[in-house]
């Protein structure tokens, strides 16, 4: 079975990359264009990890966040942000706030792989295509 993934991305190559590298590892990976559209699938699915840009038009992650915050807390688990934005006046303050994985873009695929895999581990989902849990000694 493959593991729901929710990767919420305005740059289309971006997403076009993560689904090329995490769909071959066993996940299944819905595009969303922006925080709005991330918002729409949270409401209708469950996602194993969500990973989300912070800086989108049409709802940035910031806005997905605190919407994750105040309806599914649940989810706040399951957050990977990835951005390119680390001067953004404000920014260093909110994601310290809200206590998520950060991966700072550029990034290795290798990291993001990794950081996903940690994410679903911890929610106790077994590795795609296999019987045991990732653990966050296992590297890809």
């Amino acid at each position: 079975m493959k593991l729901p993934i929710l990767l919420i991305e305005d740059e289309q190559a971006q997403r076009e990359l993560v689904r090329h590298v995490l769909e071959p590892r066993g996940f299944d990976v819905t595009e969303a264009k922006n925080g709005r559209e991330g918002i729409a699938f949270l409401e209708k699915r469950e996602f194993a990890a969500i990973v989300m840009d912070l800086r989108m038009p049409g709802g940035s992650g910031e806005f997905v966040i605190q919407w994750i915050l105040a309806n599914q807390i649940h989810l706040r688990t399951r957050v990977l942000v990835v951005t390119g934005d680390l001067l953004s006046p404000g920014l260093d303050v909110f994601l310290s706030k809200v206590e998520l994985p950060m991966l700072p873009k550029p990034y290795l695929l290798a990291q993001l792989i990794e950081a996903v895999e940690r994410i679903v581990a911890e929610q106790g989902y077994a590795r795609p295509g296999h019987d045991t849990v990732v653990t966050t000694a296992q590297r890809v």
